[in-house]
């Protein structure tokens, strides 16, 4: 017969399979049982024939697959092997060795069972009788059938989840403009309601299918690979841990449950429980190596208070506001309370008295306060951490920057940059395309980056930013000044506590106007080579009145504004300010032309929409979130 000789490569892999055990004990995926005989997984094509030499007798391929043909009249073998042909049988040990008229024709036949019984198993990839004796751990042997649909598909909801479904389908077919405006209105507000409330109910249920392992019944190893192949669309992570946190945040979870506390919120409180539990309830009683009683009395009761006192401050019944509040949060802060158990209680509270789109902050201020040391920590991370990395873009042009700054640099930058903003002489053109856009796509809703390419379009924010650094890189260059911002000179500004900088234990950190949380360590460093200016405030967070004649707010009474509102617009629903990018301007709330007084308590703080837009070009009223309302000709109602 013709002889293919094997290359280096092939010897070497033969050599290697000939030192294994002999190859009869191995056939594809089988294994072998106690008594060394070898069982094939059905749907693995290691059923392989036996080669037929020139003697007649037969030898055990190698298990990588038959070697190509040499023998004649072997391809016919092969191929009825392959196709599955009834003469392509094996026996109950594997494949049979071609008879002596097999060996001739090429055609291997089918042989006896050890005990002289005939074979019935004739065709190649039957099964077994009992199929789990043939299952080889890891190999898919469903091939032909069915997979079992998960029990959470088969089993029925119950009766209340059925009307649940059936309500939501007739409120889906009912046109909303068909209803009345009132009607519509209400409609829509119990909607947005029902909606929040049916998160909370789903967390709940996701907890429980979390404490009980209740995926496992559909055959899924963990919560999130369940909930990820139900491919229900809105379903997040943040809710999924909320979930898995829900039993040990009992406060948490009994708002939630009870509609008072949205899952977004339950959410953000639930991990700074999880942050801060580490640290309390110690056996020395220390929170982060101090005093736990008088840090989490300063946290739970000043701290709350400070942070609440900034947002109603302004409004007719804060004094009364704060004294309820913080007599409330005295009482939950009993020490025969567990740590947690008063931490969670006062995050709850505090989030009941708290705008949410300023709640995140307000947590995180909070927990740098109950954790000072870690608050260090990261700082010092932050500082370890810095690097800047400029590249030019040496196949088109510009260049690229990549880096992290620590607080103080990343600080300094955003000050220069937002006052290089400011007097940027390209403002006014990009006012005037975003105007002339919307005028001619008669569409407010597009964003810029959307309309059509033959639409002039102002600067994106980024753009302005870039140009902004531009500007103040020039005229740092030309050792020029960089302008002024807010009829000021532009400056790095931090809010401290003298409590802060006395190191009293659960004092809130330090805060710069862009939002960025300072350590003590990193003030102390600053008050080095900083000026600063001592403000004393009352219980409604306002500081002393002063008042002069002249037109516009001085530095330092803008300075007392800011710490008052806490550097965000006043008007009402308004989040905007200097950490938004958005600058804030001193508006006179009787009119400077009739009065000549400029004083703190007829002076609000807008930003520049509320202040240029709504205000003075709409000619529109402007509620406060203080209650009062202020127009263009001056207050409306005070």
């Amino acid at each position: 017969m013709q002889v293919v000789e094997e290359s280096v490569v092939e010897r070497l892999l033969r050599d290697l399979l000939d030192s294994l055990p002999s190859a009869s004990m191995f056939h594809g995926d089988g294994y072998c049982d106690d008594d060394g005989g070898a069982h094939e997984h059905e749907d693995q094509e290691a059923d392989q024939p036996s080669q037929p030499t020139d003697s007649g007798t037969s030898e055990t391929w190698p298990l990588w697959g038959p070697p190509a043909p040499t023998a004649p009249g072997f391809g016919a073998a092969w191929d009825a092997w392959v196709a599955g042909s009834p003469q392509a049988g094996k026996g109950e040990d594997g494949p049979q060795e071609p008879s002596d008229s097999g060996a001739d024709s090429g055609e291997p036949t089918t042989s006896g069972r050890a005990d002289g019984s005939d074979a019935a198993e004739s065709a190649v990839g039957s099964a077994p009788a009992d199929e789990d004796l043939w299952r080889a751990p890891g190999v898919d042997d469903s091939r032909g059938t069915q997979s079992k649909p998960p029990l959470s598909q088969t089993v029925d909801p119950g009766t209340e989840i059925h009307a649940l479904v059936t309500a939501l389908d007739a409120v889906a077919a009912q046109d909303p403009c068909s209803l009345g405006e009132g009607e519509a209105l209400a409609r829509t507000r119990a909607l947005l309601q029902s909606a929040e409330r049916m998160r909370a109910l789903a967390v709940q249920a996701l907890a429980d299918v979390e404490s009980r392992k209740l995926y496992v019944l559909d055959d899924t190893p963990t919560v999130n690979s369940w909930v990820s192949g139900l491919a229900v669309p809105g379903v997040d992570s943040a809710e999924i841990t909320l979930a898995r946190r829900l039993r040990r945040v009992p406060q948490i979870a009994e708002e939630i449950a009870a509609g008072r506390m949205s899952t977004k919120t339950g959410s953000a409180l639930t991990s700074a429980v999880t942050k801060a539990r580490p640290f309390l309830d110690r056996p020395d009683g220390l929170i982060d190596a101090l005093d736990g009683e008088q840090v989490l009395e300063h946290v739970i009761v000043d701290g709350v208070c400070n942070l609440v006192a900034e947002q109603v401050g302004g409004a007719a019944d804060a004094e009364q506001r704060l004294a309820a509040l913080r007599a409330e949060l005295e009482e939950l802060n009993d020490p025969a309370r567990s740590q947690l158990a008063r931490w969670e209680a006062a995050l709850v509270v505090f989030a009941h008295q708290t705008d949410p789109a300023l709640l995140p902050s307000g947590i995180a201020l909070l927990v740098d306060a109950l954790l000072p040391a870690e608050h260090d920590k990261r700082a010092r991370q932050a500082e370890d951490d810095r690097g800047l990395y400029l590249t030019p873009d040496t196949v088109g042009s510009g260049w690229y920057v990549k880096g992290k700054l620590d607080d103080e640099t990343g600080e300094m930058l955003a000050t220069v940059i937002d006052a290089a903003a400011v007097t940027d002489p390209a403002n006014p053109d990009d006012t005037r395309a975003h105007a002339d856009g919307q005028a001619a796509l008669d569409d407010p809703t597009l964003p810029p980056q959307d309309w059509p390419v033959d639409q002039p379009a102002p600067r994106s924010k980024p753009q302005r930013r870039h140009d902004a650094l531009k500007r103040a890189l020039q005229a740092l260059l030309d050792s020029a000044a960089l302008g002024v911002r807010g009829k000021a000179a532009p400056h790095v500004g931090v809010t401290v506590g003298l409590d802060f900088l006395d190191g009293l234990p659960g004092s809130l950190p330090a805060r710069t106007d862009h939002g960025v949380r300072l350590s003590r360590e990193q003030v102390r460093k600053l008050l080095c080579r900083s000026t600063f200016t001592r403000l004393v405030l009352d219980a409604r967070h306002r500081v002393v009145e002063v008042s002069h004649t002249q037109r516009t707010s001085t530095a330092l009474e803008r300075l007392i504004l800011k710490t008052e509102g806490g550097t965000v617009c006043w008007g009402s629903g308004c989040k905007r300010g200097p950490a938004t990018g958005h600058r804030l301007i001193p508006h006179h709330g009787s009119l400077f032309s009739e009065t000549g007084v400029t004083e703190l308590a007829d002076t609000v703080m807008f930003c520049e929409i509320d202040h240029d837009h709504e205000l003075h070009t709409r000619g529109r009223n402007i509620r406060l979130k203080d209650g009062r309302i202020l127009g263009p000709r001056g207050w409306v109602r005070r």
